[in-house]
């Protein structure tokens, strides 16, 4: 049994009652479950709309529409799942249409078993894959969302800078430290201004340190004032590695 085939919902979409009954059986046969048949555009639709699919194999010719109508159909609602035509007068012209609407595959007829499962087999292995990714991406982006919003609620300032010592990004309390070390600083979005200072000497070595390495330093203190000059500051530097 193929290990895509449970829990792996089927539409075949065929006029043609021995064709239908004979894909279902060889599909069944290979353990994929449910897989639906429909005789017709119309039952075909009513079946998208009651359950999702993950294939669907329809042939081209169905009366009164077509098996492109299907897939344009399909598309329209908005449906990721493979389409596969099946059609006993392949042309260019359908061909093209059903290449530009996303269909997986085009299967001339006489279809044979081996072909039918190879093809389904392909096409559910690249709806997983493409799902699989689209899972991934957006646990990346809830993920990403949380560190921002971590990112910018604490208050400690958190710089990142590249090799070149530019910053990439700041959260509101390092903006307001930068600005207040030396107004205007944090707009320069560089602080090799700031490792220019007497106090922040050690700064740019082990900056370059940590990125040369991948090692974190140790947290060491930097005494210093604001930019008025006036004020005295004391201030923890911890620098780490970014590994993303």
């Amino acid at each position: 049994m193929n290990d895509l085939a449970q829990e792996t919902a089927i539409l075949v979409v065929d006029d043609e009652e021995s064709l239908r009954n004979t894909f279902q059986f060889f599909l069944q046969n290979q353990g994929y479950a449910p897989v639906i048949t429909a005789a017709t555009y119309e039952e075909a639709l009513r079946e998208i709309n009651d359950q999702p699919f993950d294939l669907i194999i329809s042939d081209i010719v169905l009366g009164g529409h077509t098996g492109i109508d299907i897939l344009k159909r399909v598309r329209e609602l908005g449906l990721g799942c493979p389409v596969v035509m099946i059609t006993g007068y392949p042309t260019v012209e359908t061909a093209a249409e059903a290449v530009r609407l996303g269909a997986f595959d085009y299967i001339p007829k006489p279809v044979d078993k081996e072909t039918l499962l190879k093809t389904a087999r392909l096409a559910l292995r690249q709806y997983r894959l493409e799902q699989g990714q689209r899972q991934a991406e957006r646990e990346r982006e809830r993920a990403r969302a949380f560190l921002e919003t971590v990112f910018k609620s604490v208050t400690d300032g958190i710089v990142t800078v590249d090799t070149n010592l530019d910053i990439r990004e700041m959260n509101p309390a390092a903006r307001l430290l930068l600005n207040e070390l030396q107004p205007g600083l944090a707009d320069q979005r560089t602080i090799i201004p700031l490792c220019g200072k007497e106090a922040f000497g050690p700064l740019k070595k082990n900056l370059l340190q940590v990125l040369k390495t991948g090692q974190e330093s140790s947290p060491h203190l930097c005494e210093c004032r604001g930019g008025d000059g006036q004020q005295k500051k004391v201030l923890s530097v911890a620098i780490a590695p970014l590994k993303d």
